[in-house]
């Protein structure tokens, strides 16, 4: 009996703790056709601690969006940085540079990233191919009440992404 209950508060804890990418296209009058990637992080800062990363591609327009969501609430005096950390680069943070807010001020639009390391500046393909080469990034968001640190599992990313981007 013990076993069992063991092994399912095991089996739940890896489906609880597990964060796989989710992929879609679609359809409506405004947009035209678009396709659309993303996964659901874990986070410090409640309730900010369900973040979502997004990667949007909309064909009416050629236009990529990048955005991170539901990572706190922030005006454009309030928001400081975005940092970023891949696994398979420990030693280099990036940290993105243009940044946009939604009205609401819970989206932040990611459109430049510096390698602090090297102060080199890569563009967002760039950034977003690094996604699919690591199995998690670790992301803090700075504001000024504050840091949230989120990771993201990219278990999944090389395949919902190039969904939304063919290479």
């Amino acid at each position: 009996m013990k076993n069992l209950i063991l092994i399912l508060t095991l089996f739940t804890s890896t489906i609880i703790l597990s964060q796989s990418w989710t992929f879609k296209s679609g359809n409506n009058a405004f947009d035209g056709n678009y396709r659309t990637a993303s996964v659901i992080g874990a986070a410090t800062d409640y309730p900010y601690n369900k973040p979502i990363l997004v990667v949007n591609y909309f064909e009416k327009n050629n236009d990529i969006n990048f955005y991170l969501d539901n990572s706190g609430y922030f005006s454009d005096s309030s928001l400081n940085t975005v940092l970023w950390v891949f696994n398979n680069e420990k030693e280099v943070i990036y940290e993105s540079s243009v940044r946009i807010l939604s009205d609401d001020g819970k989206t932040i639009f990611l459109r430049e990233f510096k390698n602090k390391v090297n102060e080199q500046f890569i563009s967002p393909l760039e950034f977003i191919n690094k996604l699919k080469e690591a199995s998690f990034v670790s992301v803090r968001v700075d504001g000024e009440f504050g840091d949230n640190d989120i990771r993201f599992s990219l278990k999944g990313s090389s395949k919902a992404i190039n969904f939304v981007i063919p290479e």
